[in-house]
């Protein structure tokens, strides 16, 4: 499929695909994100931009999940960038999921500057300063409850019953 594809980008890119790994390399994992990153930039660029409603909220054409991002993080590929910065006028919204904080940190594009809504539940990670600067606060991550998280509503930190 990679040389000679059955799909067209768009027939490709209008389903849903769930990509587990499972016990592959770490090489063959980062090409196969690389190369949908990359593909799925290319095509973002041919859509007009996705329309707005009334309130200026954008319609969301496609959404990106990564769960456990910090080796996606790490290897600090273009793609990424491209997706998180420059396709939400698209209609793209990218999930990334990670165990600590601290793997968003160090990022030579500030992938926490463009995040619409942070969501943090308990942590015990000693160093806080992304999510300081992401929250604009201090406040105890150690110590929320089970199923209560913090995010960002109109430039206010609040906490947030999600189960």
């Amino acid at each position: 499929m990679l040389f000679e594809p059955t799909l067209s980008p768009a027939d490709f890119f209008n389903q849903s695909w769930i990509l587990t790994f499972g016990g592959a390399p770490a090489e063959s994992r980062r090409l196969t994100m690389f190369l949908l990153f990359d593909a799925l930039h290319r095509y973002l660029q041919t859509l007009l931009e996705s329309p707005m409603d009334e309130n200026n909220h954008r319609a969301i054409r496609m959404a990106v999940a990564v769960d456990e991002a910090r080796p996606l993080l790490d290897a600090k590929h273009d793609g990424l960038s491209k997706m998180v910065c420059l396709h939400r006028s698209h209609g793209l919204t990218v999930f990334m999921a990670s165990q600590s904080p601290d793997d968003y940190a160090g990022q030579s594009d500030d992938y926490m500057e463009q995040i619409g809504l942070p969501i943090c539940f308990k942590t015990n990670v000693t160093s806080t300063a992304v999510l300081n600067n992401m929250f604009k606060a201090k406040p105890n991550f150690s110590a929320l409850e089970a199923g209560i998280c913090l995010t960002v509503i109109e430039n206010s930190t609040r906490k947030v019953q999600a189960f």
